[in-house]
């Protein structure tokens, strides 16, 4: 191609022919530095790809607040427990403490799991509620395992094998949401 004052400009997004009869539209780059290019997007794509995420994993440690939903509040951030789905259960009391705690079953649970210990979250990503996607644990025994040998956590598709297994286990022992209606739901300490 050539400018007006006859000096050879670079082939800038040219429609051309193909061979099938359609139209093909140049990438913008000189054709005698296609591979320069190509090699060029290719780094550029390979850089993007390392760079880190906008939230990037990181981790928690201290007292814990834990919510009706099953949300781990620690630091001001809320912590959802990852692989699980954490379904609305009754509203109960525990009659063993006073004054009496009443709260959903999820809750009482996890309070109870918990105690005064301090609880750790290893968190990655952050969901579009503000959430954050985490496997926490208390003195090493993990919480999302603990709910679901409890029956108040399902399973979701993305979660670890480990976690299939256990609540298959839940499902046959009838416990928490796989209780059959009118078993006694409120075995706490479990």
């Amino acid at each position: 191609m050539t400018a007006p004052d006859g000096t050879k400009s670079p082939d800038l997004a040219v429609a051309a022919p193909d061979q099938e009869g359609g139209w093909r539209r140049g990438l913008g780059i000189d054709s005698s530095r296609t591979g320069v290019g190509w090699l060029l997007v290719l780094l550029a794509a390979t850089l993007w790809g390392l760079l880190p995420s906008a939230v990037s994993a990181f981790e928690v440690s201290s007292y814990a607040f834990v919510n009706d939903d099953g949300t781990i509040r620690i630091k001001n951030r809320t912590f959802r427990l990852f692989g699980l789905y954490i379904p609305r259960t009754a509203y109960t009391c525990q009659r063993f403490t006073l004054p009496n705690n009443c709260a959903s079953q999820t809750r009482l649970a996890l309070e109870f799991k918990i105690g005064s210990k301090f609880v750790h979250c290893l968190a990655d990503g952050q969901y579009g509620d503000g959430t954050y996607p985490a496997y926490c644990d208390v003195e090493g025994y993990d919480l999302g395992t603990y709910l679901i040998e409890q029956g108040f956590g399902v399973v979701l598709p993305d979660a670890p094998l480990e976690y299939i297994l256990i609540e298959r286990i839940a499902r046959s022992r009838g416990v928490g949401v796989w209780a059959v209606p009118g078993q006694d739901l409120y075995r706490f300490p479990p």
